[in-house]
């Protein structure tokens, strides 16, 4: 095992958050860090001994500080603005086809479909401010929510060919978390039945495909929650999907 330091100036934030994705380049795996104001990238496949990490950033250039949205069904050229701190994302959104939108800051977020094969352009955020939000492509708000977590992502259904939503619970990280999926109806969110129980606080949660040569290919039916135990103090990782009653 070896550990690599990353290199950063400033005050950092006590809770700083990332994304961590598996490029290809010119045929070679790269591990990708990307970080607020910086992207640092590592050949996986390198000689222990000789691993080292590259970093680079460029604050004048638009992009920077850009994170990658990986959640729901459209996953080309969609990004979200960190705010200088790296804790949350300032509201600008970069989506595809050069549209930019511009909502309320929030900490996490996915696209959704009604159905599969008919794209509806639905977004929903969870707010710094406690509140949950249902939005259409033009940024127009059509419904929110209190009491949910900062932690929400997207999954598709293979049961209805639909895509719903999973969220966090709103604890704090000496609790025990939940998580709670709820589906889509005529642009409203309903909760199903019974919340999942975890061990202890959701520190993050988001879609368990892995972009690859700038083209989202994987699974879409699947969460990945990171949890801290309590009792243990340790990191598990739950893969978390919707299962189907007949």
């Amino acid at each position: 095992m070896k550990s690599l330091p990353i290199p950063h100036s400033g005050p950092q934030s006590r809770a700083p958050r990332g994304q961590l994705f598996q490029f290809s380049e010119n045929g070679n795996p790269r591990l990708v860090a990307s970080f607020p104001k910086l992207l640092c990238s590592i050949n996986p496949l390198g000689p222990l001994d000789s691993l080292r990490i590259e970093c680079s950033s460029d604050e004048e250039k638009e992009l920077v500080g850009v994170s990658l949205l990986s959640a729901g069904p459209y996953l080309i050229d969609n990004g979200a603005k960190w705010d200088s701190s790296g804790t949350y994302f300032t509201g600008e959104i970069y989506a595809e086809s050069g549209i930019r939108l511009h909502i309320k800051p929030f900490f996490s977020a996915g696209f959704l479909a009604l159905k599969s094969d008919e794209p509806s352009g639905l977004f929903i955020a969870a707010g710094i401010d406690g509140r949950a939000r249902l939005l259409d492509h033009s940024d127009k708000e059509l419904e929110s929510f209190a009491g949910w977590g900062n932690e929400i992502t997207t999954i598709h259904s293979t049961c209805d060919d639909g895509w719903n939503v999973l969220a966090s619970a709103r604890k704090d990280w000496t609790d025990a978390d939940q998580i709670t999926a709820y589906r889509v109806e005529e642009q409203h969110i309903v909760a199903y039945d019974q919340p999942v129980a975890l061990p202890g606080p959701v520190l993050s949660l988001g879609s368990e495909q892995i972009p690859s040569d700038a083209e989202f290919a994987g699974p879409h039916d699947g969460a990945i929650a990171v949890v801290r135990n309590l009792k243990t103090g340790e990191y598990e990782a739950f893969r978390i999907s919707l299962a189907c009653n007949h």
